[in-house]
């Protein structure tokens, strides 16, 4: 969700749901994400599982074009001596090879990217089975009501922030870039000082020129990264002390530990994203946990 709705602020549109579900699903290639669907009868999610396997399999037998950027289908079963079946399903495009796992694990279907995670499920599911508790929703939090929901396990965030940290450095990067346009317009028609310049003149007339930005465009233009805009001696070209300029960019490989982003990323312990279908429309409310 970090980097849909990244994505989408980056490029100057407006998030979707179009976005956020795209987001959702491409973020799922990479990351051990799973969906989890309540089940109220488990002997008709099982026929229907059955009956789905007929499907996947006879589709997965039909030859798909035979070029080399032609995409095939496969299909099989994980069978385990404990009684556990699990499906997968895979897509494979030249060399990448996308696989969706799903199994009923008591009364919930969970369908998800790697079977690491359902083995996880499983073993929750047989603790909690044994100590008498209820394992319906083992994995959502008791408090919250809602239709649908997204939860960011804080457990497993580590794992995944390394890749997060380096989309928001790459929207950092971004969104300083857009600015240098605004700020060399703004330069062209200050005056500037004759003959070689001194040291430190290149970031003072950047720092005018920003200001001069600020007041024709009513923006406030600044770079995420806390970096300084730096005025060519050619008195038309800005470039970033972080960034560099559009023909040479530069980043690091995560936000800087010191400025808001990186500070945000540090203290979060988990997000619950919950919508609910009410009578007057959507209700969609995300909670943030922090350190």
């Amino acid at each position: 969700m970090g980097e849909c709705m990244g994505s989408a602020s980056a490029s100057g549109r407006n998030l979707n749901y179009d976005a956020l579900l795209t987001g959702l699903v491409v973020g799922s290639i990479n990351t051990p994400t799973y969906l989890a669907v309540p089940v109220q009868d488990a002997g008709v999610v099982d026929q229907f599982l059955a009956d789905l396997d007929k499907e996947f399999a006879r589709t997965a037998r039909e030859k798909g074009g035979q070029s080399w950027w032609s995409l095939s289908q496969d299909f099989y079963r994980i069978n385990e001596p404990n009684g556990r079946s699990t499906r997968c399903v895979s897509f494979a495009f030249t060399a990448v090879k996308w696989r969706a796992f799903w199994e009923r694990i008591g009364n919930t279907l969970y369908v998800s990217s790697r079977k690491s995670v359902l083995d996880d499920l499983w073993n929750l599911n047989e603790k909690l089975a044994k100590g008498g508790e209820a394992a319906a929703d083992i994995t959502a939090p008791t408090e919250v009501k809602a239709h649908a929901m997204l939860r960011v396990r804080p457990q497993n965030w580590n794992e995944i922030l390394a890749d997060y940290r380096l989309g928001w450095a790459e929207n950092n990067r971004l969104a300083c870039l857009k600015n240098l346009g605004p700020i060399s317009n703004a330069a062209r028609g200050m005056e500037l000082p004759a003959g070689p310049w001194a040291k430190g003149d290149a970031e003072r007339l950047g720092s005018r020129a920003q200001l001069e930005a600020n007041r024709l465009y009513t923006v406030y233009y600044f770079c995420p990264e806390g970096g300084h805009y730096l005025l060519n001696e050619n008195g038309k070209d800005v470039a970033c002390s972080v960034h560099g300029s559009a023909l040479h960019p530069t980043q690091a490989m995560a936000p800087d530990e010191n400025r808001s982003m990186g500070k945000l990323m540090q203290s979060f312990a988990g997000m619950t994203a919950a919508l609910t279908f009410m009578e007057d429309g959507l209700h969609a409310v995300v909670t943030l946990d922090r350190k």
